[in-house]
């Protein structure tokens, strides 16, 4: 209860917080857990680590994720909006704990927050995936190729929507070169700018998914982080495709000259050549193509489709 004379609780739906981990798995980018202050639980990402306070020596140090019992300074984006207090105001509406499924994993003190410019909210769209499902015949699914240029990513994603295109399925294609000619125009191959890249194709793609529509995106994509925050974004629907190729026949296939170009050190940040490919740990399916053909391809993704019922 608050007077009418005291300040009112902030709300916002972006905070910035202290937090102390707990949890067994690490505290990651992109993931959701849940915030429970007071009465209130509402479902948060973590959007931004500020900062990681190492235990052995008190250095802070940047890095992409906490580790159990480490202290950070976070951004938290929450689903909802929520009333609070900053904590060195008010102690008992300033400090909340973290939740993932049915477990305490950390807590933390709220130090800032970003304020509401916008009335803008989530539009529940009144049908769900499951009945667009029914209405197309087929389940939604994002199938995210990733490899390094050469690789046949394009290749084998045009090939493999062709078929299912035969079949009635709804399927799009996003390509890496097609949307920086309009999406990501802006965007050059600087880390920051890849990052930006899949972080727009991600949200893109999630749009699709959540329209009913088997969604294939033929991308570099070369870190593991990026690639792993829309796993988490798009949860069961997202489908991990590493198409591998050996750097050696990826030069010497070299279809755009780019190779060619990057061992000249006419391109700068080449994937490959100048600048590192994080290889997928656990994907759902590897496709080596210069072992299989196109076509042997095509077949193992579009079996495994059937296999877990999505067509």
């Amino acid at each position: 209860m608050c007077k009418e004379t005291e300040r009112k609780p902030y709300t916002s739906q972006i905070i910035k917080t202290n937090i102390f981990w707990m949890g067994k798995k690490e505290f990651e980018l992109g993931k959701y857990y849940k915030i429970k202050l007071g009465t209130t639980s509402v479902p948060f990402k973590l959007s931004k680590i500020n900062r990681v306070l190492d235990a052995s020596d008190l250095s802070d140090k940047k890095r992409e994720l906490v580790k159990r019992h480490e202290v950070a300074e976070c951004t938290l984006e929450l689903k909802s909006p929520i009333s609070f207090d900053l904590f060195n105001e008010f102690q008992n509406t300033g400090r909340f704990v973290i939740v993932e499924e049915y477990d305490i994993v950390g807590g933390g003190l709220i130090i800032g927050y970003e304020e509401i410019k916008h009335n803008i909210v989530w539009h529940k769209r009144g049908i769900t995936r499951e009945q667009r499902a029914v209405i197309s015949g087929h389940k939604p699914a994002l199938l995210w190729f990733t490899g390094l240029s050469g690789s046949g990513k394009s290749t084998i994603a045009v090939e493999l929507q062709k078929k299912l295109i035969k079949e009635g399925k709804m399927v799009y294609i996003l390509d890496g070169d097609n949307v920086r000619h309009g999406l990501n125009k802006d965007l050059g191959f600087a880390e920051k700018d890849r990052i930006e890249n899949i972080r727009r194709i991600g949200e893109v793609s999630n749009l699709f998914v959540d329209a009913g529509i088997i969604t294939i995106t033929a991308f570099i994509s070369p870190y593991a982080k990026d690639r792993h925050i829309v796993r988490n974004k798009l949860g069961k629907d997202f489908i991990e495709i590493y198409v591998k190729c050996s750097l050696e026949e990826c030069e010497k296939r070299d279809p755009k000259g780019l190779y060619k170009k990057a061992r000249a050190r006419e391109i700068k940040d080449f994937t490959g050549i100048s600048h590192p490919y994080e290889e997928p740990k656990n994907p759902e399916l590897m496709i080596e193509t210069d072992k299989i053909k196109v076509q042997e391809a095509v077949e193992k993704i579009y079996n495994y489709l059937k296999e877990k019922c999505i067509i």
